[in-house]
């Protein structure tokens, strides 16, 4: 399945994507490092969950991965993980972040980097994405306006 995904929006994920799966975004431009910061990207399950929440952040100087179930209670800044922003991409080249789902954990890439495991939710373990979701509150986001998107069942 292949779409356009326009910035401060959700797309759905049909049919859903579950273990095996990937979902692969890429931008029409490099990323933009100045004048962006909070640029997200996150897979969610069938009840809201937040999967897996992808925040680009140039500005501080990280990539911040983190899960929560669709409950009002917030994040839990435990299960964060920051990685550098610098070292996952490649100047000149278009943004690319690809998400796959390896059954208890996701494997991020994020353009040239290696990719950085992130492990599941107990809660979340089994279920498979429905949709996924792209915002920037700034003027700037990291990528270009519309991205597109590739998702595949495997």
């Amino acid at each position: 399945m292949s779409f356009p995904l326009h910035r401060n929006s959700s797309h759905p994920i049909s049919p859903p994507m579950g273990h095996h799966g990937q979902v692969e975004v890429l931008s029409t431009m490099p990323p933009i490092t100045s004048q962006s910061d909070y640029t997200v990207l996150e897979l969610r399950g069938a009840n809201s969950d937040i999967l897996v929440h992808c925040s680009l952040r140039p500005s501080q100087g990280f990539i911040a991965l983190n899960a929560r179930p669709a409950d009002p209670h917030g994040w839990d800044y435990s299960k964060e993980i920051r990685i550098p922003f610098h070292e996952h991409f490649a100047e000149g080249e278009n943004a690319r972040l690809t998400i796959k789902d390896l059954g208890d954990k996701y494997l991020i890439t994020f353009g040239c980097g290696q990719g950085t495991y992130y492990n599941k939710l107990g809660s979340q373990a089994s279920q498979a994405a429905t949709s996924i979701r792209y915002h920037a509150d700034q003027a700037n986001s990291v990528f270009s306006d519309a991205v597109f998107v590739e998702a595949h069942r495997q």
